[in-house]
């Protein structure tokens, strides 16, 4: 060790990062590093003295510290401010770059590093490095949280309350952002303020898109309180915001939303045509997952107006699309709806939704075994 000169910098850095370093990201994580400092000959001798192991466990594998070790390493040694700075500067890229949640090809890369992305974020913005980039990533980190079903609050709640000079639309970002995880936790209070002032903001950047998003989510708020006149106005404006900016996919969920406002109102006519619109959008769009929940809600709406044959159509187009899309759960509503809301009128259809509630049953346990 007395050697290597970077072996204790290395060590140090290790232990910000509670679930190691990957080896897959090693090259790019050097290119945020001094040029005089080398990565791979410290990594490698602190393996060979037993300070740090190789988890083969994952793919690719991680190079970690035990965990007595590291906390003590954390609480002990002191850090770089050069190799901290290319640290946080290496993992804000890395969120920056791989933002898209709906992209399969990033879920073998990124839920990987969110503990550590966690742990830098948070360690980098309460030392009040508070940069337009770095606030960008912790909206993407907490939309990764939210996509995965682990949704954390703190990493947004900073950047939110970050006293940084920001533009008016990064902090409305945030406030959006913060918005969709008071909503996942049903804090209804806190979205609906959040949201609101993410609108001002945004409007006031002359930010459509932004603005449309918010007035979107503000309607699912109200919709969640039965605020039903509020819900339909917010969600009429986001349609209106939505089509100016000709973004036909925020529209097409407007739509929907709009269609179970008037669903819960017993507007079955104005239903039935917006849920009709947000089909036609999403098939546009060539949105699978959408255009079915579109197709399940308008089963609901034919059901409610007794007209059996179109909601037994309807349903299985959706039944058809998430099967396609692998949408285990949506099917599994479909067939649900299918089995449970229409009265069989035959001895042959009583018997078709047995075979529907076996069906509905299996895709339950497919969908909790991860099997499909």
């Amino acid at each position: 060790m007395r050697q290597d000169h970077n072996v204790t910098d290395t060590l140090a850095i290790l232990s910000l990062l509670p679930d190691g370093l990957s080896k897959g990201l090693l090259d790019e994580f050097q290119t945020h590093l001094p040029d005089e400092f080398s990565l791979r000959p410290s990594l490698a001798t602190l393996q060979r003295v037993s300070l740090a192991y190789s988890n083969m466990t994952t793919n690719p594998a991680r190079i970690q510290l035990l965990s007595p070790i590291r906390h003590f390493v954390l609480e002990n040694l002191p850090k770089q401010e050069a190799l901290v700075a290319g640290l946080i500067g290496f993992y804000t890229q890395f969120l920056n770059a791989n933002w898209d949640y709906t992209d399969g090809a990033l879920h073998k890369i990124v839920p990987q590093e969110l503990l550590n992305l966690h742990s830098v974020l948070h360690d980098a913005i309460k030392a009040e490095q508070r940069d337009t980039a770095l606030i960008q990533a912790s909206i993407s980190f907490t939309k990764w949280s939210l996509y995965i079903g682990n949704p954390v609050e703190d990493i947004i709640r900073q950047a939110t309350d970050s006293k940084a000079d920001l533009p008016g639309d990064i902090r409305a970002d945030c406030l959006s952002c913060l918005a969709e995880v008071f909503l996942d936790r049903a804090k209804l209070d806190e979205a609906e303020d959040s949201l609101n002032r993410a609108v001002g903001l945004h409007r006031q950047a002359q930010d459509v898109l932004g603005e449309a998003y918010d007035l979107a989510t503000l309607g699912e708020v109200f919709l969640r309180r039965s605020k039903l006149d509020e819900a339909e106005d917010s969600l009429n404006r986001a349609v209106e915001l939505h089509r100016q900016a000709q973004d036909v996919l925020g529209e097409a969920y407007d739509l929907a939303t709009l269609g179970e406002v008037f669903l819960r109102r017993s507007k079955l006519d104005e239903a039935e045509d917006s849920l009709n619109r947000a089909v036609e959008l999403h098939l546009q769009a060539q949105d699978v997952c959408g255009e079915a929940h579109d197709l399940r809600k308008l089963g609901d709406v034919f059901l409610r107006r007794d007209m059996l044959d179109e909601a037994e159509d309807s349903l299985n187009r959706a039944v058809e699309l998430d099967r396609r899309a692998q949408d285990v759960l949506g099917e599994a509503y479909d067939l649900q709806t299918l089995k449970m809301k229409r009265k069989p009128r035959s001895l042959r259809q009583r018997n078709g939704w047995k075979l529907l509630l076996v069906d509905s049953d299996e895709l339950r346990k497919r969908e909790r075994t991860g099997e499909y």
